[in-house]
């Protein structure tokens, strides 16, 4: 089995526009994803959003670029994200 950690695939100032961005967005019910009540109680950056599209085009393109990413990894395609938040008493 092969593993490998890579550091650093969203550079310090893309992160910093990422959390700022997060911070601003509008979260929604988490079990739009799937689940139910019994299993999960989170909350979703919503997909429709301007804010979940701009935090993932900062984050493809970061991992797009990233030449050990994609020399480790081999992605042919990626799935999107789902950006959740949990607050106290929130599970999955």
């Amino acid at each position: 089995m092969f593993i490998s950690l890579i550091n650093n695939i969203v550079t310090g100032d893309k992160l910093k526009k990422v959390s700022e961005l997060i911070q601003q967005a509008q979260f929604v019910d988490g079990r739009i994803s799937g689940g139910t009540a019994r299993d999960k109680k989170n909350l979703e950056l919503a997909p429709e959003s301007d804010r979940y599209v701009d935090v993932l085009n900062i984050v493809e393109i970061a991992v797009r670029e990233h030449m050990e990413f994609n020399l480790t990894a081999f992605p042919r395609f990626m799935t999107r994200p789902i950006i959740s938040r949990y607050e106290p008493g929130m599970y999955y």
